[in-house]
């Protein structure tokens, strides 16, 4: 629906569904009518979970820019579309779809799948839901749903899929017959489903964003009614992560359909009150489909396991051969496909061991005969079985020395695995990621040959594994730290011996490893290092110079950092202040009375103005200072020009424009300040290179701003105190007055 038409009734539509406990389904343009109903009900108290979206119709708003990067095009897209976005909808972005898109170009369906994933990144990361794509009905292809860059989206969707959905437009085109040209038309949906089950993904959330016959026409309404019920339950009702389906339509003009839809207001909330769910063919879509990796064995163990009805027959042929062996039927026999594989399948226990056994053998063709059973142990005995260890790194790299090479210590057996990236460079700083989920330890023995080292202890199936990293320039976490796969440790490095930087992994399972070693009950870790690098995700630079609350929302005045430096000029009261605006939130970087401006935006982090170069000076900059959105170990190439004034007059004393780089280099949980010793969480540190020379390193906690610099002549400053904001004044901003 939308400003005008005829929505009359759908207040009391969702309001009846909201006293039943049904979740209601509201599709608004520009208005929200239905939704705000909704809102009002949950605001005050209803637990009920209403499906609501929410789309912004005006000229030039329906696709993104083809023509841009879809990294570019998914900033511009939000930078064009958040200025409509109704109040109330932001107000309770946690809980009404945004659809982004409309009939996209399916020609260009990897260019749009990058689109949608950009977009997710970023409105799911300030908290909003969006439903992407909304094809045009009879669209997509099924070879487009099957594509790289789509498949990749679709994982995306299926594991994000409470804020992440697909939409789609299904029409029959036939104004006597919802049925028509099913499921080519209406039931569409259905091919992308079966895209992700050839692929081994979870169907993601899907919301029927355009549902209905014609644009313009309806059937006449008892056919128009049983339509809809026999969709809803022979079809759609099937699928529990298909939300819901917009009736076209209760707006404006398309004939005048409005008045002839709104005559299904009421019977269409009968059916939703009376609305019995028919048996869905969907499995759980939190829970991971079947692993595209297992074996033929691991399957039928598995499925072995949860069989558990004994059904006997002394007669079947793997029941006999359960007894003849001393076994006891714990199930009765069933049958299953691996691979598309038939086979006949039943597990006994040992009459006096208690050990497991599943016979099984392949199913006929009619008339042909029943091979001899063959029997499988558990294959899942190993207790490192389907152990995985995130790749140390997130570029490619290579093992250069293995488990039990001969070394001059110990055994003369090495007791783990090197790994260095694929790199000439001599001092590198690529970061060490963690590989398991768990918590940093004391290292037990210490050895001084491992440099710079950290020991991760996690668990697998309830065993105990501690994972080694030696030889590391620096290190990031502290004994103590809750890490996750994908935290940075360190640095890669060489210290502790002498030769070339690399990682050293050993996997300790205390109890279960190998004796003899430098460190005890090692197992050989190649086998479970993953060769695949790591995928870092991206990460806000906003909450860097912003000053955000404990729940993430935007304040005036954040906290007072007091930085020390070693040139002997006094120390900085530096705080971050912020002014929303049209164009995003401009960031104050306040030092004393001086301060820089920046311009943070859904896309850019601009630096506008600085008033801190000296006591007389300002200047002004143009051009990107550093995107919003960055990975671990990203660089961003820059071109800005920079114009210096008076203070006294305004008057431009020179312009200049440079080239460089800035770069994202390393992300703390927790970083120990230089000289104080404050431990302060979530830091980043950025580099900006000029002509290949690293000029500056910054040091930026979260929602603090810059805690530690330093440049490359040796200058340096260091927070030494934190003070609460409202413990103290805020720091009022220099006025200069020729700029007002």
């Amino acid at each position: 629906m939308d400003q005008g038409g005829n929505a009359n009734g759908i207040g009391d539509y969702v309001n009846q569904c909201d006293v039943a406990g049904v979740p209601s389904v509201t599709m608004c343009n520009n208005d929200i009518k239905g939704i705000d109903d909704a809102l009002k009900r949950i605001e005050a108290g209803s637990i009920v979970p209403h499906v609501m979206l929410y789309r912004v119709v005006k000229p030039g708003m329906d696709v993104p820019n083809y023509n841009s990067s879809p990294f570019i095009a998914s900033r511009d897209y939000y930078d064009l579309l958040i200025p409509h976005v109704h109040t109330r909808v932001k107000e309770h972005r946690d809980k009404v779809w945004i659809q982004l898109g409309n009939e996209l170009d399916k020609n260009r369906s990897e260019w749009v799948a990058e689109w949608a994933m950009e977009s997710q990144l970023l409105w799911n990361a300030l908290g909003y839901k969006i439903c992407v794509i909304n094809w045009s009905t009879g669209e997509p292809e099924p070879e487009h749903w099957r594509k790289p860059m789509m498949l990749d989206m679709l994982r995306l969707a299926s594991v994000n899929h409470d804020k992440f959905a697909i939409g789609l437009h299904e029409y029959s085109l036939d104004d006597n017959s919802i049925i028509a040209g099913l499921p080519y038309l209406v039931g569409r949906f259905a091919d992308m489903f079966a895209a992700c089950e050839e692929n081994y993904i979870g169907h993601p959330s899907v919301l029927i964003t355009e549902f209905g016959w014609e644009q313009g026409s309806i059937p006449p309404q008892l056919g128009a009614e049983a339509d809809v019920r026999h969709i809803a339950e022979s079809l759609y009702g099937k699928y529990p992560t298909l939300l819901g389906a917009g009736l076209w339509y209760l707006g404006t003009g398309w004939q005048g359909i409005a008045d002839k839809v709104n005559h299904l207001i009421v019977p269409v909330t009968q059916q939703a009150l009376n609305y019995t769910a028919p048996i869905q063919v969907d499995p759980d879509p939190t829970q991971p489909l079947p692993n595209p990796d297992e074996t033929f064995e691991e399957f039928f163990w598995r499925r072995s396991i949860e069989e558990q009805t004994v059904s006997l027959n002394p007669d079947a042929l793997l029941q006999t051969a359960i007894d003849k062996a001393g076994y006891n039927i714990v199930e009765g026999e069933f049958w299953d496909a691996y691979k598309n594989s038939l086979h006949a399948a039943q597990a006994g226990e040992h009459l006096e061991t208690g050990d497991r056994l599943v016979w099984l053998t392949p199913v006929p063709t009619l008339g042909d005969p029943w091979l001899p059973p063959i029997t499988i142990s558990d294959p899942y005995s190993d207790i490192l079985h389907g152990l995985i260890i995130a790749a140390p790194f997130s570029r490619d790299f290579r093992l250069t020395s293995g488990f039990d090479e001969w070394r001059s210590y110990a055994n003369n057996k090495h007791e783990g695995g090197d790994w260095d990236i694929l790199t000439v460079a001599v001092d590198s700083t690529e970061p060490v990621l963690c590989g398991i989920k768990g918590r940093v330890v004391q290292p037990m023995p210490l050895l001084a040959g491992y440099g710079e080292h950290v020991v991760v202890e996690g668990e697998h199936h309830g065993t105990l594994i501690r994972v080694w990293y030696g030889h590391m320039d620096a290190i990031y976490v502290n004994i103590g730290d809750e890490v996750e796969v994908g935290t940075q440790l360190g640095e890669i490095g060489d210290t502790g011996g002498n030769f070339a930087e690399h990682i050293h992994i050993n996997l300790q399972v205390p109890g279960h490893g190998l004796s003899g070693y430098v460190v005890p009950d090692v197992v050989d870790p190649e086998p479970y290092v993953s060769m695949e690098p790591q995928i870092v995700g991206m990460y806000d630079m906003g909450v860097y110079f912003l000053p955000l609350s404990a729940t993430g929302l935007l304040d005036k005045y954040g906290d007072i950092v007091i930085l020390e430096n070693n040139w002997g000029q006094g120390d900085e009261r530096q705080q971050l202040q912020s002014v929303p605006t049209i164009d995003g939130v401009l960031s104050f970087v306040t030092k004393n009375a001086q301060y820089e401006r920046r311009l943070v935006t859904s896309g850019w982090i601009d630096l506008e103005l600085d008033t801190s170069p000296d006591g007389i000076h300002y200047y002004e900059v143009d051009g990107h200072w550093l995107p919003r959105y960055m990975r671990l170990g990203e660089t961003f190439a820059r071109t800005e020009t920079v114009r210096h004034y008076r203070k006294s007059d305004c008057v431009k004393v020179n312009e200049i424009t440079w080239s460089s780089l800035l770069k994202f280099a390393s992300y703390h949980q927790t970083y120990t300040v230089p000289n104080s010793g404050l431990q302060i969480a979530q830091v980043i540190e950025l580099r900006w290179l000029l002509n290949g020379q690293i000029e500056e390193y910054y040091f930026c906690a979260k929602n603090l701003g810059l805690i530690a610099w330093k440049n490359r002549a040796g200058k340096h400053s260091w927070a030494k105190e934190i003070i609460i904001q409202g413990q103290q004044d805020n720091n009022q901003m220099e006025v200069i007055s020729c700029m007002q």
